[in-house]
C-alpha cells in the first residue's frame, strides 16, 4: 500500500511540475510577444502608475528594459519637458477612460527622450477589468503618426498654396480681360488724324496709329500683342514706334511709355495705367 501512495504521489509531483513548466513557458511567450508588440504598448493602475510596456514604449522613454517602466508615472518620463503639461493631458485621457469605463480613440501628445520636437501618437485606450468586471487600470497602444501628421500639413499649404495661385491667376485673366475690353473702348474713340501732345510736348503730333501705339504700351502690350490688336504687322508696329522714339526724343520703349504716361491729349484721350 504504502508503494503505490508513493508512486501516486511521484506521479502527481511529476504531473504538477509538469503543468508548471508549460505554464513558464506560456508565460515566457505571452512576455515575448508583449515585448515583440508593434505600436507603444503600455498599461496602467487606478493612479496612473504604470504596470507594464512593450519594447517600443520602454525605448522612446529612454530605458533600458521595458521592466524599468514599472512604477514609474507620466511625469517621469516627460520630467524634460517644458511649455504644455503633456503629462497632465495624458493623465486626464487615462483616468477619463477608467472613469467612464469605455474605450477613447484620439490623438495625443507624446516626447521621445531622444528627440526634442513633440510628437503626435494616434492612441487606442481601454479600460482594465478585473473578473468581478471592476475596473483596475487602462491598457492602450500608440501609433506615432507625427510623420503623416507633417506629411498632411504639407498637403494642406500646398493645397492652400495651389488656390491662391489659381484665385491669383483668374484675377489676373479677369483684369487682363478688363484691361483689353478698356483699350478697345479707348481705340474705338480714335478717329482724328492727329493727336498733339500736351506739357514738354506741346506742338508735337501723333498720327493716329503712333498715338494707337503709344496707348498700348503702357498697358503692357508688346510689339506683337500691339499688332493683333491694332490687326497690323509686327514689322509695321516697330516703324511707328521707331517713329515715336524719333519724335518724342526717347531712347528706349521705357522713356516712351513714360511720355505715354505724362502726356494729355487735345482731344481728350489720355492713357489709362492699370
Amino acid at each position: 500500500m504504502e508503494k503505490s501512495n508513493n508512486k501516486s504521489h511521484k506521479s502527481s509531483s511529476a504531473q504538477a511540475e509538469k503543468e508548471i513548466s508549460r505554464l513558464k513557458k506560456q508565460i515566457e511567450m505571452l512576455e515575448g510577444i508583449i515585448a515583440a508588440l508593434p505600436g507603444h504598448v503600455y498599461w496602467v493602475d487606478r493612479n496612473n502608475v504604470y504596470l507594464g510596456c512593450n519594447d517600443n514604449q520602454a525605448i522612446s522613454a529612454g530605458f533600458s528594459s521595458r521592466h524599468e517602466i514599472v512604477g514609474k508615472r507620466n511625469a517621469d518620463l516627460h520630467a524634460s519637458l517644458s511649455g504644455r503639461n503633456i503629462p497632465e493631458e495624458l493623465n486626464q485621457v487615462n483616468l477619463q477612460v477608467m472613469e467612464l469605463g469605455q474605450t477613447i480613440i484620439l490623438e495625443e501628445p507624446a516626447h521621445h527622450r531622444n528627440r526634442p520636437d513633440q510628437s503626435t501618437f494616434l492612441s487606442h485606450k481601454v479600460p482594465l477589468k478585473n473578473n468581478k468586471g471592476i475596473v483596475i487600470g487602462m491598457a492602450g497602444i500608440s501609433f506615432d503618426i507625427t510623420a503623416r501628421k507633417r506629411q498632411e500639413q504639407e498637403l494642406q499649404e500646398a493645397k492652400e498654396k495651389a488656390e491662391a495661385a489659381l484665385r491669383a491667376k483668374q484675377l489676373a485673366e479677369a483684369e487682363s480681360q478688363q484691361k483689353s475690353l478698356d483699350l478697345q473702348m479707348v481705340l474705338k474713340g480714335m478717329s482724328q488724324d492727329k493727336y498733339y501732345l500736351s506739357g514738354k510736348y506741346q506742338g508735337v503730333y501723333l498720327t493716329r496709329r503712333e498715338a494707337e501705339c503709344l496707348i498700348c504700351l503702357p498697358r503692357g502690350l508688346t510689339s506683337k500683342q500691339i499688332a493683333e490688336t491694332l490687326n497690323i504687322s509686327f514689322r509695321t508696329v516697330e516703324q511707328y514706334l521707331s517713329h515715336l522714339r524719333i519724335k518724342l526724343h526717347c531712347k528706349s520703349r521705357a522713356a516712351l511709355i513714360q511720355v505715354a504716361i505724362e502726356c494729355e491729349f487735345l482731344e481728350g484721350i489720355k492713357p489709362k495705367i492699370f
